[in-house]
């Protein structure tokens, strides 16, 4: 009997290899994606302590200078610019993240007609298998039978 060997091997492994970057490259986007989700609750939580900071002053009687309340206004819309930034590349993202996904799928699905291919290839080999086995086992039997004195 002679081994097991797959004519698509190589194109098998391409498509895994290729399957596995895709996946790569979809995990890559998801953490970029989060860096800016992360970047963004960073920046809502430094507006939200200033703004803290400014009421806690307020209603301990504090008298609040203009310019601290200036400043809160300009740190407030450089904030809200940069979420809106942030939200466009974000947006962006998620864009490239559906197109990703498809090219995985695509990948996957690429990947798995070659390993069917290869699973039909593995049954067809283990039936030839089998009847050489048995034709070899009848022929042994049919064999003793016709030796003298056996």
């Amino acid at each position: 009997m002679k081994r097991f060997a797959f004519r698509l091997e190589r194109i098998l492994e391409w498509r895994r290899s290729r399957m596995e970057e895709e996946q790569r490259a979809l995990e890559r986007l998801v953490a970029e994606r989060a860096s800016l989700e992360a970047e963004q609750a960073r920046l809502e939580a430094a507006l939200e302590q200033a703004r803290g900071a400014v009421r806690q002053a307020a209603a301990s009687g504090q008298a609040l200078e203009a310019e601290t309340l200036v400043a809160l206004e300009n740190f407030s819309r450089s904030v809200s610019n940069e979420q809106a930034v942030l939200e466009q590349r974000r947006a962006e993202i998620e864009r490239r993240i559906a197109q990703q996904r498809v090219r995985l799928l695509a990948a996957r699905r690429d990947l798995r007609v070659i390993e069917k291919l290869r699973e039909r290839a593995y049954r067809a080999w283990e039936r030839d298998c089998a009847r050489e086995l048995d034709a070899l086992a009848t022929e042994a039997y049919l064999a003793r039978w016709r030796e003298p004195g056996a």
